[in-house]
């Protein structure tokens, strides 16, 4: 229950920055969190000190991922999707929806170095 409600917690709270143009700063810890609040919900300590050792790393990432368009309003409900499923105790479900979380994040980040590429060649 209690990793149900940080997940929930930073969900609402990637929203409400998304609802109010608020700084990104604020969306990446609240995205941060969520993830955090996965590994920790799987019980496995190693997954978990895992995504605390690349913390830094990941919250880089997630802040260039929140300046591609469209990103973090996809993240809202991908995130929910997740939870629902973790809260429903169907782990495939679960391994399917951050599947496709993770996939859709590469391929956003994919098509804006493509995008980036075709600018410079032209340029």
């Amino acid at each position: 229950d209690e990793h149900l409600a940080e997940m929930d917690a930073a969900t609402a709270e990637m929203a409400v920055v998304i609802a109010r143009g608020s700084q990104g700063d604020r969306f990446i810890d609240a995205d941060l969190r969520f993830h955090l609040a996965v590994a920790d919900a799987t019980g496995n300590r190693l997954i978990l000190h895992n995504m605390q050792a690349v913390r830094d790393v990941v919250r880089r990432a997630l802040m260039t991922v929140f300046l591609i368009p469209n990103s973090p309003e996809n993240a809202v409900p991908e995130h929910r999707a997740i939870r629902a499923a973790i809260a429903a105790g169907d782990a495939d479900r679960a391994r399917q929806e951050m599947h496709a979380h993770l996939i859709r994040v590469e391929n956003d980040v994919a098509r804006v170095e493509r995008d980036a590429a075709k600018g410079l060649a032209r340029g």
